[in-house]
């Protein structure tokens, strides 16, 4: 088992990447986790920090999806965290898992103050992610050449992932994300094709990432909070599935937690 999370800044991008392309062939299943600074229930408090045109209808009544186009269309990504295994519970040797350090200066970004703070007392080094942290254009071209998208071989898991998808999809396309949920979710088939598994949605569990792992035994590697050690402990909660339970009933396929597959409009 891959026994250390791999830090990745914009002066080791594009070696991470190319070792992600030469192991997924083996390693089909990726487990994908993210950080950003936050969320904010406070629509209109957002749209006056990010001067974003948002018609006053959508305030009054925001649908989960609108939500989600108004947090992530304002906040940037921090964190992409990507943790690779097979379909026997095998993962790559010396490392199965990379944290993709975004460029993100916390003294100019949009943030909400108690995530941020929150993200900073789990070790994520601001000062760091401002002088070595990957430009979104970089991440996005890596991303696109990888073999990660449109790659109908691939499986892939997450632990409520309405908002990591909302954000990886930002991080790729490099756009505001669609006005509807239908439309997401074409464009979440489209660069995401194969299976994908929300734990949280197969376990029918209440509780937090945390607390599953504990359940199914997980000790974690890395700390809390941070991308790449939550990618990890979603990859092995899931291997420990697996083994005990076997794969989740094709029912469960592209249900993620909180993002319904029927457009809201």
């Amino acid at each position: 088992m891959g026994g250390n999370v791999v830090d990745v800044y914009w002066f080791n991008l594009s070696q991470a990447c190319r070792e992600i392309t030469s192991l997924i062939g083996r390693y089909p299943i990726v487990a994908i986790d993210t950080e950003f600074p936050g969320y904010f229930e406070d629509l209109n408090q957002l749209v006056q920090l990010s001067n974003a045109s948002v018609s006053s209808d959508v305030l009054a009544s925001p649908t989960s999806y609108q939500k989600l186009k108004i947090n992530v269309d304002a906040l940037s990504l921090i964190q992409l965290g990507i943790s690779l295994s097979d379909f026997e519970g095998n993962s790559p040797y010396p490392h199965s898992t990379w944290q993709f350090n975004l460029a993100f200066d916390e003294t100019t970004a949009i943030v909400n103050i108690e995530s941020l703070e929150l993200l900073r007392g789990q070790g994520i080094d601001f000062s760091k992610l401002r002088r070595d942290g990957i430009h979104p254009l970089m991440l996005s071209y890596e991303l696109q050449v990888s073999g990660l998208l449109y790659n109908r071989n691939l499986i892939y898991l997450c632990f409520h992932g309405f908002y990591d998808f909302g954000y990886l999809v930002k991080a790729i396309t490099m756009r505001d994300l669609p006005s509807s949920n239908k439309e997401f979710n074409t464009l979440l088939k489209v660069l995401f094709p194969g299976r994908l598994y929300d734990l949280k949605q197969c376990c029918s569990w209440i509780g937090s990432l945390e607390s599953l792992a504990d359940m199914q035994g997980v000790q974690r590697l890395g700390v809390q909070h941070q991308a790449g050690s939550d990618a990890w402990v979603t990859s092995s909660i899931f291997r420990s599935m697996i083994r005990t339970t076997g794969f989740p009933p094709y029912y469960m396929n592209r249900c993620i937690y909180g993002l319904t597959q029927i457009d809201e409009d």
